[in-house]
């Protein structure tokens, strides 16, 4: 019996609070839109954000990955080719950066690292061509900004040029930034040739 009444009690309630309210006020939908329009848009911004993020860490590891590549390069081929080395240039200019072979016959390699780079003595490596970097990130500038940076085999010595200096500096440092300048990230390139991100 306590069970009917209560049931009945429930019922009776739910059905007065349908009578009394049959949609939502005009209020109450601007609310909701107003609301959901706002966390939309901030999702949104933060989906942007994070995709220029992940690209900027992306690239930041692939400038270090070639940085290594030449390295590795310049290791591998030693005595078996006729250039002193292999290295990274970057064209701040066009947005790319490569690896090059560094010599040729009237080069003395046993004198760049006190001399520099001579540009005329760069070429580009067959198989690895210029690259392009990310259409959503700028090259940053910065104190040190790499421009070379050249290893010759056999320890191998690290040869590290900057913008402005003529002669070869201690380290050298790629700065990367997203277009807005909100973010950015650099590689460091030492001179016993680590490379710290």
């Amino acid at each position: 019996m306590f069970k009917r009444s209560h049931q009945g009690f429930l019922l009776s309630t739910f059905y007065f609070l349908l009578s009394r309210k049959k949609g939502f006020t005009i209020i109450e939908v601007l609310v909701a839109v107003s609301i959901t329009i706002f966390l939309s848009s901030a999702l949104i911004l933060y989906n942007s954000r994070s995709r220029e993020q992940t690209s900027l860490y992306l690239e930041q590891g692939k400038v270090a990955q070639i940085i290594s590549r030449a390295k590795s390069l310049a290791i591998s081929t030693y005595a078996r080719e006729n250039n002193c080395g292999y290295g990274v240039r970057f064209d701040y200019a066009n947005s790319k950066y490569y690896i090059f072979a560094y010599g040729g016959a009237p080069v003395n390699c046993a004198t760049v690292a006190q001399d520099g780079i001579d540009l005329q003595f760069e070429s580009e490596v067959a198989g690895f061509p210029p690259f392009q970097l990310n259409p959503v990130l700028i090259f940053g500038s910065g104190q040190n900004r790499l421009t070379d940076v050249l290893f010759i085999p056999p320890d191998p010595e690290t040869v590290i040029m900057t913008e402005g200096d003529a002669f070869p500096v201690e380290n050298g440092t790629v700065y990367l930034q997203t277009k807005d300048g909100l973010a950015g990230v650099s590689v460091k390139v030492g001179v016993a040739g680590q490379i710290t991100l």
